[in-house]
């Protein structure tokens, strides 16, 4: 822009950044009893989103009943304030990553200053889904929630959790969400090779039971935002009113560490028995909970700071003298780590195993 002013000439130079995308909008406004509203558009059965442009959400994008949405290796999801992406019962969400090209999930505030701030979205909300609900070598960061799943209903078939009730999370980095990185009720949750990290409240909430398992995975949470009186990891099987079965819960070569003094917290109904169901093997874990059951807590390092290479920059990689280090147990289908790097036959504890 040039200006001139008594006689003098001026220019100013503007630079505006933009990038093609496709765009969702919602088509649907819900008015919840709450007074707020709830918009979403749904998305056409077998809808694929590849890696060509960007992905600009608004509102929530629907997966139908039955139907499922693929989001292929590379594809950037970028969600305005309040969007997310919501399966509906019976739909299916696969995020097909590789680990040269992570699919990411984050905010439309593309400036310096937001790259850390929490809560600029909402969350990817399984509502029951399907069985086969994927997400592998994702990145999700800056929302409220992660990964949120939970059914409609919490008792069918005489109260067992439905097998079509599932999702499997792998190689796959959760930071930075104002409430929770995992919130999961009454749901199935297969978990590994994944790191979660910087929430507000907490990094997995296992709620109202469900079947859990997490290999190779580390929990880290040193958020600073304010002042964080949650536990990293809790697991329950009741509310105030009920109590739900709890089929599994099980560590293996976790990491569990945070600024709290106690990020575990098992809150179980003293009449449901299948409490018992959850275990933690080869980990460490940094709780102030009674671990003298060997049944529940075998082979477990308690309260060492796991020497992450820099937690400041979440680099959670380990370093030489790490208590993790060749702590872990040889399991099926966890070979490499979240990176790729062959684990040696006395794998390290977390989703990274240690390279000199």
């Amino acid at each position: 822009m040039v200006f001139e002013t008594n006689g003098n000439i001026q220019d100013v130079d503007l630079y505006s950044v933009a990038r093609n995308c496709y765009l969702h909008l919602p088509t649907n406004v819900v008015y919840l009893s709450n007074g707020g509203t709830f918009s979403y558009g749904s998305l056409p059965c077998g809808e694929v989103w590849n890696n060509d442009k960007p992905h600009l959400v608004f509102g929530y994008a629907l997966i139908d009943s039955t139907c499922t949405l693929t989001i292929n290796a590379g594809t950037e999801v970028y969600f305005h304030q309040n969007g997310g992406i919501v399966a509906d019962r019976g739909g299916c969400l696969k995020v097909l990553g590789t680990q040269s090209q992570r699919v990411t999930f984050q905010g439309d505030r593309l400036e310096y200053e937001y790259r850390d701030i929490a809560g600029q979205w909402e969350r990817i909300w399984l509502l029951d889904g399907s069985n086969n609900n994927e997400i592998n070598y994702a990145v999700i960061k800056n929302s409220f929630i992660g990964v949120q799943a939970e059914p409609f209903a919490f008792y069918e078939n005489g109260g067992t959790v439905m097998s079509q009730r599932k999702v499997k999370i792998t190689n796959t980095i959760i930071q930075n969400c104002s409430y929770a990185g995992l919130y999961a009720r009454f749901y199935k949750m297969e978990v590994g090779n994944t790191v979660i990290n910087n929430c507000g409240s907490y990094l997995a909430a296992l709620i109202y039971g469900g079947s859990y398992s997490f290999r190779h995975c580390t929990f880290a949470n040193y958020w600073s935002e304010e002042a964080r009186t949650t536990p990293s990891i809790i697991v329950n099987n009741r509310n105030d009113t009920q109590n739900f079965p709890l089929d599994s819960g099980y560590f293996a070569n976790c990491i569990i560490d945070g600024s709290n003094a106690d990020e575990i917290t098992l809150d179980s109904a003293a009449v449901a028995g299948q409490f018992n169901n959850v275990v933690f093997t080869n980990s460490m874990l940094k709780t102030q909970i009674n671990t003298s059951n060997a049944n529940r807590f075998i082979n477990i390092k308690l309260n060492q700071y796991p020497n992450f290479i820099d937690a400041s920059i979440k680099n959670f990689k380990l370093n030489a003298s790490s208590p993790a280090v060749n702590f872990g147990l040889v399991l099926p289908f966890y070979t490499n780590d979240i990176n790729g790097v062959l684990r040696d036959a006395t794998p390290d504890l977390g989703a990274y195993e240690y390279v000199p």
